[in-house]
């Protein structure tokens, strides 16, 4: 498996189907800075980028891929459905009455834009209004090694928040980052 992120759900099914079906499964052979070469593998499952392509094709075994980049016509595609991610986190802040609502999430990590696109839009079908939608970016990369500054970026944002709020995360390790910065 070629991954970018974790999702033990995701692991979970694939074993348990490898299991069933008798394979032999690594999820440490791949990653996007380790690639081994004659790998005898069977398939891959994968989340694709492009500088892996070349690698993918010279696999010549079936490919799965479960990432969110555009990709080549001969790659297969399993996907979340992020409008339905995004309308379960609405329904569940909704009926526990939250009125002001923010998004948290990854500048250009498309998944995260397209989550937060359906967020906002389905909140603004619900007549939520605008002014009750907010928006928090994830920490900038060069912050990360400074715990410091990187939880007063984060606070800074929360500080001009209303209260209370309901905050949905773009991925899920954003929302234990967000946990350990305002706690």
């Amino acid at each position: 498996m070629a991954m970018t992120w974790n999702d033990r759900r995701f692991y979970r099914g694939v074993v348990t189907f490898a299991q069933k079906h008798k394979w032999h499964i690594s999820p440490y052979l791949f990653s996007d800075t380790f690639i081994p070469r004659g790998w005898p593998g069977d398939g891959a499952i994968t989340c694709y980028a492009p500088h892996m392509d070349d690698f993918l094709q010279s696999l010549k075994v079936p490919i799965v891929d479960v990432s969110f980049e555009e990709l080549p016509a001969h790659i297969a595609r399993v996907q979340v459905d992020n409008a339905k991610i995004a309308a379960l986190a609405v329904d569940h802040f909704m009926n526990r009455g939250y009125k002001h609502f923010a998004y948290y999430f990854w500048p250009g990590i498309e998944v995260n834009q397209d989550r937060g696109r359906h967020f906002v839009r389905i909140l603004r079908e619900r007549g939520v209004p605008e002014s009750h939608i907010h928006s928090l970016e994830q920490t900038p990369y060069d912050l990360f090694g400074n715990w410091a500054a990187y939880q007063r970026y984060l606070l800074d944002q929360i500080g001009k928040l209303p209260r209370p709020i309901a905050v949905f995360a773009g991925q899920d390790n954003l929302g234990p980052a967000l946990s350990r910065s305002v706690i």
